[in-house]
């Protein structure tokens, strides 16, 4: 029983996916996809937010952004990893970087640039994944940490991608169920610790 109900949570959250998907393609009118569209986000995030330039090289402006979008945390970098739209009524499932691992306060503090932003996380990726030293300027020693989070991809960017190609190649690869498996069973981790009744 328990088992069915796993793998009925895990459906309702690829299905939130997909719906995801379709919700920014029809409020952009300007992206393709999900991932993979640093491109075209730009005037995706202008039309969404109505608050920054652009969605990919704009953390700074970002941070007004975040929080229209989600109305759960001051900016894209020291709030939440993920902010996701959960159904029509704009519920937002948020997941703090602080609870999902346990060791960075923020993702980026907003300051830094998107390599200290991902240096502060290595520590994080370690406990998450046990397989690789650190998260920034080092994409290949991340290549076997997408393996054992995503068990779908050879890599997390190709390890000789750019960023652009490196969320590309991730669009497929989060949307596994076993990924969503393993992030929903981490949240139940999370859910029994802090509540130990």
């Amino acid at each position: 029983m328990v088992v069915f109900s796993l793998y009925v949570v895990v459906i309702s959250l690829c299905v939130v996916v997909v719906s995801l998907c379709v919700v920014v393609v029809s409020l952009c009118g300007c992206c393709q996809s999900l991932c993979g569209f640093c491109q075209s986000q730009c005037g995706c995030c202008q039309s969404l937010c109505g608050c920054c330039q652009s969605l990919c090289g704009c953390f700074q402006s970002l941070c007004g952004c975040c929080q229209s979008l989600c109305g759960c945390c001051q900016s894209l970098c020291g709030c939440h990893f993920l902010c996701f739209f959960f159904s029509l009524s704009a519920v937002v499932l948020r997941l703090s970087m602080v609870s999902l691992c346990g060791c960075c306060q923020s993702l980026c503090g907003c300051s830094q640039t998107l390599y200290g932003c991902f240096q502060s996380l290595c520590g994080c990726f370690q406990s998450l994944c046990g397989c690789c030293q650190s998260l920034c300027g080092c994409f290949q020693s991340l290549c076997g940490c997408c393996q054992s989070l995503c068990g779908c991809c050879q890599s997390l960017c190709g390890c000789s991608q750019t960023l652009y190609g490196c969320f590309q190649s991730l669009c497929g690869c989060f949307s596994v169920v076993v990924f969503n498996l393993f992030v929903v069973t981490f949240l139940f981790r999370i859910g029994n610790k802090e509540n130990p009744s």
